[in-house]
């Protein structure tokens, strides 16, 4: 019988954890037929030999003759997968035992679902509770612009619709990691309905190999950025920014919304990018504050001698006066 759900697993030399997350896959408590598809990235530790002792049927492993990466190795799972839907589990992690019979009735309430995601829970290296992590369900309006601040969907334990990876494409092969934040966003772009599973149907296994999203790193900066920028260029400001009045002149809201997107390019380090979405905000409508942001970026990269000529002329925009009272006395500072 056909499964309904593939559970994928990318495994490289963690054959000491994979056999909790696969545990965890067979004891899930739903009648419905699935199967445990595992990808060994070219482990050279006994990750295969353990594998190919598993006697179970509802199992397949394929293994890649090189390391070849997370995005590589994901894209072989969507290849290889049977199910109508796929579930991530990374080969450090565990599946909660209601996981996908909560995921199958939150399906049932809401079948135009392509993504359904759930909570999770941090654990430590043995897996005990640390901290809930709660998602929240996604404004479907406001979707473009969750998803430009940060990354609201969870990887693990995440259920999406095979038929998304035709409308949307693979995984990114140059993203190393955060390639689900850059399939999420590609997936939003093309309209995809996500929806919140309110139970907890995943473990975070936190470790020395591991970390928890959000982590701040240069590389994670530099992905990220690429995300947002994506967004950007593949979707008009109006849909993006929905929370703006777009029904008078449009050039304001649309540099308000710019100047947003400079301050998330400036979060992520990416101050050429940020200080080019202060100009394209500042060509289509002046505003006082633009000085100001512009010497926060600036500020940000160290130049404070530039951030101080802008926070100067944007103290002195705010405040006429004392323009004229530095000019009396041969000052003119920020101008």
């Amino acid at each position: 019988m056909t499964p309904k759900i593939t559970i994928g697993i990318v495994t490289h030399n963690r054959s000491h954890y994979l056999a909790e997350a696969i545990a965890s896959s067979f004891a899930q408590n739903t009648p419905c037929e699935f199967e445990v598809l595992v990808v060994d990235d070219g482990s050279s530790d006994d990750t295969w030999r353990y594998l190919s002792s598993i006697a179970d049927p509802r199992l397949r492993a394929v293994r890649l003759e090189k390391n070849s990466g997370r995005p590589v190795a994901r894209n072989r799972v969507v290849e290889e997968m049977r199910g109508e839907f796929l579930v991530w589990l990374d080969d450090d992690d565990v599946l909660t035992s209601k996981a996908l019979a909560t995921h199958l009735a939150t399906l049932e309430s809401r079948p135009d679902a392509d993504v359904i995601y759930g909570n999770l829970y941090a654990c430590d290296d043995i897996l005990n509770i640390t901290r809930e992590l709660r998602y929240r369900e996604i404004d479907p309006r406001a979707m473009l612009y969750t998803f430009l601040f940060y990354d609201p969907v969870p990887n693990g334990g995440s259920m999406i619709r095979r038929s998304l990876f035709d409308k949307v494409g693979a995984y990114d092969l140059s993203f190393p990691r955060a390639q689900d934040y850059d399939f999420w966003s590609r997936a939003a772009l093309n309209n995809a309905v996500f929806v919140h599973n309110n139970n907890f149907v995943y473990k975070y296994r936190g470790h020395s190999g591991n970390f928890l999203v959000g982590e701040d790193n240069p590389e994670f900066n530099s992905l990220n950025t690429r995300v947002v920028r994506n967004i950007v260029l593949n979707a008009p400001l109006q849909k993006i920014f929905v929370n703006l009045d777009w029904s008078k002149d449009s050039r304001k809201p649309a540099a308000h919304a710019m100047a947003v997107v400079s301050m998330i390019f400036c979060k992520y380090e990416a101050y050429d990018l940020a200080l080019d979405a202060l100009d394209k905000s500042e060509s289509l409508f002046q505003s006082r504050e633009a000085e100001s942001l512009r010497g926060f970026v600036f500020n940000q990269m160290g130049e404070h001698e530039q951030a101080a000529h802008f926070m100067g002329r944007a103290l002195l925009q705010h405040n006429p006066g004392l323009g004229k009272l530095l000019s009396n006395v041969g000052i003119s500072y920020g101008a």
